[in-house]
């Protein structure tokens, strides 16, 4: 739809071309051909705060944008837990926490790194991009808070980041159950 004489639509805008808006202007910085006021939308707001004497960001996320990455990760994104076998750790493995969605466009995916403020967004073999957080800082402190913020409809996606959350909680509470046998000085 082609905006009217002075920049301002002749009829209402859809709610598609509303959401290529907003993720115009949160992509860009910029907001989509001067059609559109989101005065209350800021692309990023940070809010610092401080644990254990250390500066954290706490990314606030628009609402609206908020629950499209959530309905995003709950078709699209995985919670995992692995097990590495390390032979210097008292347990003999090193679980990894990991947060990844995959997709053939990038552009999603450089929107929740924007968002979430950690990751990497790789190119695959096989041709996809995988967004990737695998800090476990990050994952307790941005991703977790976030979706329990955003919640999930499905009850899979629900049921996996449950469980999840509960290893997070376990590893961040017990670090003693995964130490190194012989910590590196």
């Amino acid at each position: 739809m082609a905006p009217a004489k002075g920049g301002v639509f002749a009829t209402p805008p859809t709610q598609s071309e509303k959401n290529l808006a907003i993720c115009w202007e949160v992509l860009t910085g910029c907001l989509y051909p001067a059609t559109f006021k989101f005065s209350e939308v800021t692309i990023r707001q940070i809010e610092t705060i401080s644990r254990k004497g250390q500066n954290m960001t706490k990314v606030k996320v628009p609402e609206r944008i908020g629950w499209y990455l959530s309905g995003f990760v709950d078709g699209e994104g995985s919670f995992n837990v692995s097990l590495r076998k390390k032979p210097d750790y008292k347990v003999g493995w090193q679980p990894v926490l990991s947060f990844n969605v995959s997709q053939r466009e990038r552009t999603i995916l450089a929107l929740m790194k924007r968002h979430f403020g950690c990751g990497i967004i790789k190119r695959r073999k096989d041709g996809l991009y995988s967004y990737d957080v695998t800090n476990p800082r990050a994952i307790q402190e941005k991703i977790i808070p976030f979706f329990e913020k955003y919640g999930f409809l499905s009850a899979n996606k629900k049921k996996n980041f449950s469980l999840f959350k509960r290893i997070v909680k376990l590893m961040a509470e017990k670090p003693i159950i995964f130490a190194l046998a012989n910590p590196i000085p």
